[in-house]
């Protein structure tokens, strides 16, 4: 057909938009272009307008200027009716009526419009996507869960109640049983309680002893350093040094020398211990004599005179 537009086709086949009226135009452009119609210019008739007048800003504005102004237009419209309310004819039998009201022939074999339109029928289908987005969509989706679910109420709350009488029943078990077993158990539960206690001194006890492990462990590992300080020193000395300390620990003498000198202060410590005992008896014998030509009232010979007489 000649018709050249500058569009895609997705935008043609979507049935509506800019795209879709350019080639509706074209089309009515070639159709009236073929058919040989042409349009007259248009015949512009004087205008019958009454002039307006001229408005006084500065006029006052009063109840009856306003039934004057509202008057004024009804007449107005009145006058501007009035043409095309006329009741003459025309006549559709006169030439130049009937030039122009006469339809176009057609110049377009039908078969090959027929072949056209099956042709691009299948293209012009359109089919609207639903948009998720759209209003109406909610509203019919809301409409239909609503009848679903008025639908199911009635079965769905008699099950809940069922369900509910069923669960209300099941509690009042478990709490009769659970009272049950807490009469039952209640030494077991006691004796546990004590046995918890326990472990917990232990569990405290343990903490102290890992304490005490852990400060005894720092402990050996100190004298495993020193001792292994005094074997490097030890190996680090001359042999001469080695054999002085290796015989100084092997010789007793000293030793003997320290027992016999045990020995014999035990045997000083038992004689003194003797002669304190005979100056002791020997002082109360002496203390006796003095007492008795003398008397009580007599004065007590001082320590002196005592120590000589024992003598």
């Amino acid at each position: 057909m000649d018709i050249t537009v500058d569009l895609s086709l997705n935008k043609i086949k979507q049935g509506h938009g800019e795209g879709v009226l350019t080639v509706l135009q074209a089309l009515a452009d070639r159709a009236i272009q073929k058919s040989g119609f042409v349009f007259q210019q248009p015949i512009h008739k004087a205008d019958e307008y009454a002039e307006e007048a001229d408005v006084d800003a500065e006029a006052e504005v009063t109840a009856e200027t306003v039934e004057e102004d509202l008057a004024a237009q009804d007449d107005e419209e009145e006058m501007y009716l009035q043409p095309l309310q006329r009741t003459d004819k025309v006549d559709l039998t006169s030439p130049q009526v009937q030039i122009d009201i006469q339809p176009p022939k057609p110049k377009i074999d039908p078969a090959e419009w027929k072949l056209e339109v099956e042709r691009v029928t299948p293209m012009l289908r359109v089919q609207i996507a639903n948009d998720n987005k759209d209003w109406r969509i909610h509203v019919e989706s809301m409409k239909h869960h609503h009848s679903t679910i008025t639908s199911s109420m009635s079965e769905t709350q008699s099950q809940l109640n069922k369900l509910h009488a069923d669960i209300e029943k099941t509690l009042e078990k478990i709490s009769s049983r659970e009272k049950y077993i807490n009469t039952q158990f209640e030494s077991q539960t006691e004796e546990y309680r004590v046995l918890q206690d326990q472990l917990s001194e232990l569990k405290q006890k343990y903490g102290v002893a890992s304490s005490n492990v852990t400060e005894l462990t720092n402990e050996l590992s100190r004298i495993s350093e020193e001792l292994d300080s005094v074997k490097k020193e030890l190996k680090e000395t001359p042999q001469s040094q080695m054999d002085d300390i290796g015989s100084g620990m092997t010789d007793s003498k000293p030793l003997v020398a320290i027992k016999q000198g045990v020995a014999k202060l035990k045997t000083e410590i038992k004689q003194m211990d003797l002669r304190v005992g005979v100056i002791q008896h020997t002082l109360l014998h002496a203390k006796l004599k003095i007492k008795g030509p003398i008397g009580l009232a007599a004065e007590p010979p001082n320590m002196m005179q005592m120590f000589a007489l024992a003598i």
